[in-house]
Parts: structure tokens; sequence; C-alpha cells
């Protein structure tokens, strides 16, 4: 049988190694910000070319802190697309923001729905290229 993923073969390539780290961080108990996250947080930094990384727990993390940073908040609207996981819309309640589905299939029901001039260029551009691909 052919394997779709196979994870024993890769394992026994890296299980010292990984079992080592592992010891360390039970021997420590440091689980949560322990010394192995801001290593990991370097090192991502260093590989993508940026000053700072930041690491968090979940997806869902991910889409909240941006949001947090821009101070994005009540009134505010952030635009998502409907084919997605239930965490993309599941941080509006976190941090409560307008938060459309924008289905851009249909824009003339877009324009009624939603208050589209800050992104006007946008529509814009996507207006025309539903065009040109017909």
């Amino acid at each position: 049988m052919i394997k779709f993923i196979d994870l024993e073969t890769q394992q026994k390539r890296i299980r010292k190694p990984l079992e080592q780290r592992l010891k360390k961080i039970l021997d420590h108990g440091a689980y949560i910000m322990g010394p192995e996250v801001f290593e990991l947080e370097e090192k991502l930094a260093e590989y993508c070319g940026v000053k700072h990384a930041i690491s968090c727990s979940s997806g869902t993390d991910a889409l909240l802190i941006p949001l947090m940073a821009w101070g994005i908040g009540p009134g505010d609207a952030v635009f998502t697309t409907p084919f997605t996981y239930h965490a993309t819309a599941e941080k509006k309640y976190m941090k409560p923001v307008n938060e459309p589905f924008a289905n851009l299939a249909d824009i003339s029901k877009a324009k009624e729905l939603l208050n589209w001039e800050p992104l006007g260029d946008l529509c814009n551009w996507i207006k025309d290229y539903k065009l040109r691909i017909g």
C-alpha cells in the first residue's frame, strides 16, 4: 500500500532531537511563553526577513491580532469571504465590527447592501475584471 503521507519515515529522521526538545520542555514546565516560543519567533522573523514575528495559539487569534493592532472596532467594516472556516467570522464577537461576508460574484447586490465608498477603486477593478473575463 502506498501511504498518502509517510509520517513514520519522516519521524524516524527527527525523533531523537524531537524527544530531546520535548523532554527539555517537560522538565522546565514553561509551556506557555517559554523560551522555545521566543526562539521560534526569532527564527520566524529571521526566515521572513522582518524585525519581529508573533506566534499565537490559534488561527482565530491570528485574525484578531491585526484587528487589535489597527484599532478596528465598532462601526468599522471588515470584509471577508463566505467560503471560509467559521473562525474567520467568530472574531467579530471578540472585537465587535460590522463584518459582512462579501460575495463578490454579485457586485450589484453587494452595492445595495454595503457602503462601498472607501473601497470604490477595488469595486471598480472587480467590476472591470468581471467584464473582461465574462
